[in-house]
């Protein structure tokens, strides 16, 4: 296993080997251990992770293999990495446990059927956050949308997320039902709302439904439809820098330079509190494209594959800590890197 990490560049460490599950090979404690062992030594050859990538099943042993080899070796922990952790609720919980002890464990991403004794993604997040009440709605549906029984979850919750995918499904599906309108009116009596990705462009009232890639902005680069109307200040678009997306939001803002642009890079989100104030939290950027002082604009004129000419827009690029009011649009430094410059 050691020469294959060494070996082969694209190699990182062992996997995927089951475990408590029927359609393993049954692995013993002294495999694993050699396994790990195998992996771990040859990360340390090669600078590479070294982990063992291991799936689990629904077998009543769960976690039973990696807490034993925890207990009896000197392995570290991170070169164990359990996979489809919430299958199972109990499951969920051993692995939170061998988690404090410095595993990397894997939330899976699937379909999980009501009643059924697991956590989807999104729940196991949020029992990791220490939420006390946790559930997910499926909103597949505009009849699922009319739902009474789902307006009477939200009705009930602090804080509403919505996930990502593709927002001109969120738009299509919710716009205009009674999950729609009980959004906008649990806004407006101070729950918390939040998205990442798609869930994040669908919030605001004008909402990138697609586009190209690319930083200069096009008249047909992007297209423009109503999303979930909590906010008509802002345009969002995410996996900004990632995806290149500048030109899009540039050309979305042409259109009716009176909303701010919000590019949202991964791991990085903005909180937006009661005084209109944006907060910017993680490690990446977040750029904040202000067309209130814009003094000219071809959008009108130019044909649609030829660049827009935009002068007099401003651009900020916030990191972890720095602000920005979208009613005074003044951009603020962290904290702690204003008094350093």
């Amino acid at each position: 296993m050691r020469r294959d990490i060494a070996l082969i560049d694209v190699i990182i460490g062992v996997g995927e080997i089951a475990i408590s599950d029927h359609r393993s090979s049954q692995p013993t404690l002294d495999e694993i251990v050699r396994l790990a062992s195998e992996a771990h030594i040859g990360g340390m050859m090669t600078h590479k992770a070294g982990i063992l990538h291991l799936h689990l099943g629904d077998g009543v042993r769960g976690l039973d293999l990696v807490r034993r080899a925890l207990d009896t070796t000197e392995i570290p922990p991170r070169v164990f990495n359990p996979t489809h952790i919430n299958r199972r609720r109990a499951l969920f919980a051993e692995a939170l446990e061998v988690a404090a002890r410095g595993c990397v464990v894997d939330i899976t991403a699937c379909p999980i059927a009501d009643g059924e004794d697991a956590w989807s993604a999104g729940e196991a997040l949020f029992e990791t956050l220490g939420v006390a009440w946790v559930r997910a709605l499926p909103l597949s549906t505009r009849a699922a949308c009319d739902s009474p029984e789902w307006i009477e979850v939200l009705d009930q919750a602090d804080g509403i997320f919505l996930t990502g995918g593709n927002q001109l499904h969120l738009s299509t599906t919710i716009g205009g039902t009674e999950v729609a309108r009980a959004l906008r009116r649990r806004t407006a009596e101070g729950a918390h709302i939040a998205g990442t990705a798609a869930g994040a462009a669908f919030l605001s009232e004008h909402m990138i439904a697609f586009g190209r890639e690319g930083a200069s902005p096009r008249v047909k680069i992007v297209t423009l439809a109503p999303g979930l109307g909590l906010t008509n200040r802002t345009i969002i678009d995410q996996h900004f820098r990632q995806r290149d997306r500048l030109g899009r939001l540039l050309t979305a803002l042409a259109y009716n330079p009176f909303a701010i642009g919000i590019g949202l890079d991964e791991h990085t989100a903005a909180f937006i509190g009661p005084d209109e104030s944006l907060e910017v939290v993680g490690s990446g950027a977040l750029t904040i494209v202000d067309p209130s002082e814009l003094q000219f604009s071809t959008m009108a004129h130019v044909r649609k594959n030829d660049p827009v000419c935009l002068i007099g827009l401003k651009l900020h690029l916030l990191d972890h800590g720095s602000t920005f009011n979208l009613q005074s649009r003044e951009a603020l430094a962290a904290p702690a890197i204003a008094v350093r410059t």
